[in-house]
């Protein structure tokens, strides 16, 4: 049966907000902008509605979303910017998505907020205790396997940042696209590279 036709049956009963129950259980709900009965998760959450989901279904509120962002493409590009600027740390996941997905690593994320970074870290930065807080910095670099926690990363300057780079970061990195080749070269000679979709480059880094 399509999505579309889909209705609620047996002793299922609407309700004042647009929701059906069957017994005391809400199963589904009326969207307010496309009338079409939808399963619960099909609505975004809100806390403030009394069966705690949105009334209107995901589908409508982000076509809604769309069209609004097409007649004010500068209000939705401000609207994202202050965002961003309120929450540095999703920022911070995008950028570290972005770049897993360039050396073809797997993302290790668990996300924490510039509050709890300042609480386990300080507000200056870690290596020179003298410098602000510019950017943050991987310990296990990025391209060397480093996942995104609050125990790997660290606020630093932008000093310092470019410092552990030259000195230790690079370094670090080609160790890790060493032991890449390495376990390259055992699964050739058991003739068990090539199994996976993913191939590595010349530096040995996956893709």
């Amino acid at each position: 049966m399509s999505e579309r036709n889909w209705r609620p049956i047996g002793n299922s009963r609407p309700n004042a907000d647009g929701s059906i129950t069957s017994g005391r259980t809400a199963v589904s709900k009326i969207c307010s902008k496309c009338r079409r009965a939808r399963r619960l998760d099909e609505f975004h959450r809100a806390t403030s509605s009394s069966d705690g989901r949105n009334s209107e279904c995901k589908e409508c509120r982000c076509e809604r979303e769309r069209q609004r962002s097409l007649k004010h493409p500068g209000r939705a590009a401000s609207r994202h910017r202050r965002y961003r600027e309120k929450n540095p740390h999703a920022s911070w996941v995008s950028d570290f998505r972005d770049r897993c997905r360039d050396y073809g690593l797997e993302p290790v994320v668990v996300v924490f907020t510039r509050e709890q970074l300042v609480e386990r870290w300080g507000d200056a930065c870690v290596f020179c205790s003298t410098g602000s807080f510019d950017q943050v910095d991987h310990r296990l670099p990025v391209a060397a396997g480093g996942p995104h926690t609050i125990e790997n990363v660290v606020p630093v300057c932008t000093s310092c940042n470019e410092a552990k780079r030259q000195l230790y970061d690079m370094a670090a990195i080609h160790e890790f696209r060493a032991r890449v080749v390495e376990v390259r070269g055992v699964l050739v000679s058991r003739g068990e590279f090539g199994k996976t979709s993913k191939t590595c480059d010349d530096d040995g880094i996956a893709t």
